[in-house]
C-alpha cells in the first residue's frame, strides 16, 4: 500500500514538524508501506497523512470542498486542539476545520487529551491513539557527544508564553543555547552535541500535554532531559528529570530521578503505528 505523508504550513513549519514527518516516514516504511513526502500538496489515488491539517481551515470554504471531495486522507494532529480553536487562535475558521476532520479516513494522535476531545467530532471508528516512541532513524550522525560541553543546556523550539521569562531566568543561572527561530533549524545539531542537558520548558498553564517529539529527539541521541512541565497524561516525562523554575524566588533547580528504561528500549514507533495499518487496510 502506499501513503503520501503531506505537510501543510510555511517551510519553516515544515522544519519544526521535520521530527515527526520523518518520524511517520520511516516507521511506516517499516511497516511495509510505499511512503513518499509532499509540502503544500496532496497526492491523488493513494491515502494522504496530513501532517498541519488547521493550515486547511485557513482556505476558502470552496477550496476545503475540493480537498473533501476529491482526496483520500488521514490526519495526524498533533497541535492542541480544544473544540473550538487550535492553539488559542482567534481567527481560527472551526466550521472548516471540522469539514475536513469530519471527511478523513481517520484521525490519529499523540495525545490521550486530544483524543477525548476528538472523540465529541467523529466517531470512535475513526480515531486512534498512538503513542510516541522511538524509531532508529532519531539517531543524528551530526550530534556527537563529549564530555567538553560548550553549554550547560539546550532548549530548541519556539520561545513563548511563560517561557521568554524562564529562559531569561535559566540564562542568568546557567550557560544555556536557544535554537528559536533565530539560528538556523540544521545548526540544532551542533548545539545538542555541545551541551550537557537538554530542557523541555512549559509555556504556560495552558499547554494540555507534552511535546514528546522534542524529548525523543534528545533522548533518543542519549541526551539527559529536564523538564519542568506537569501535565503529562501520555507518561512521555517518565524519562526525564525534574526542572524546578520559581521566578518569584529566582529559583532553578535540577533533581535527578532519570529512569533506568532508556528511550529506545519503551517501544518502537512502527509498533504503535500497528492500529493505523490495520485501520487502512
Amino acid at each position: 500500500m502506499k501513503l503520501n505523508i503531506a505537510h501543510f504550513g510555511s517551510n519553516d513549519w515544515f522544519n519544526y514538524k521535520a521530527d515527526i514527518i520523518y518520524g511517520l516516514y520511516h516507521a511506516f516504511k517499516r511497516l511495509s508501506f510505499e511512503v513518499t513526502i509532499s509540502h503544500n500538496n496532496l497526492s491523488k489515488n493513494i491515502i494522504n497523512i496530513i501532517v498541519g491539517a488547521d493550515w486547511l481551515g485557513n482556505l476558502k470554504f470552496e477550496q476545503v470542498k475540493q480537498i473533501t471531495n476529491n482526496y483520500r486522507y488521514c490526519i495526524y494532529e498533533v497541535e492542541h486542539f480544544d473544540g473550538q480553536t487550535i492553539n488559542n487562535r482567534l481567527d481560527f475558521n472551526l466550521n472548516h476545520y471540522l469539514e475536513i476532520i469530519n471527511h478523513s479516513i481517520l484521525i490519529f494522535t499523540p495525545y490521550k487529551y486530544e483524543f477525548n476531545i476528538y472523540k465529541k467530532f467523529t466517531e470512535a471508528t475513526n480515531l486512534l491513539y498512538c503513542k510516541w516512541a522511538y524509531y532508529d532513524e532519531v539517531k543524528d550522525v551530526n550530534i556527537v557527544r563529549s564530555s567538553n560541553y560548550e553549554w550547560d543546556a539546550v532548549f530548541f523550539g519556539l520561545v513563548k508564553g511563560e517561557r521568554i521569562n524562564k529562559v531569561n531566568l535559566i540564562s542568568k543561572k546557567l550557560n544555556i543555547a536557544v535554537v528559536g527561530t533565530k539560528i538556523p533549524h540544521s545548526m540544532r545539531s551542533y548545539y545538542l552535541s555541545s551541551s550537557k542537558y537538554g530542557l523541555i520548558i512549559s509555556s504556560g498553564i495552558n499547554e494540555k500535554f507534552v511535546n514528546p517529539f522534542r524529548i525523543g529527539v534528545m533522548l533518543g541521541n542519549e541526551i539527559p532531559v529536564y523538564s519542568d512541565k506537569n501535565m503529562d497524561d501520555d507518561n512521555y516525562l517518565q524519562y526525564s528529570n525534574k526542572l524546578i523554575i520559581e521566578s518569584k524566588n529566582d529559583k532553578v533547580q535540577f533533581e535527578d530521578h532519570y529512569s533506568s528504561i532508556k528511550w529506545k528500549d519503551s517501544g518502537n514507533l512502527s509498533d504503535s503505528l500497528l492500529n493505523v495499518k490495520s485501520a487502512l487496510k
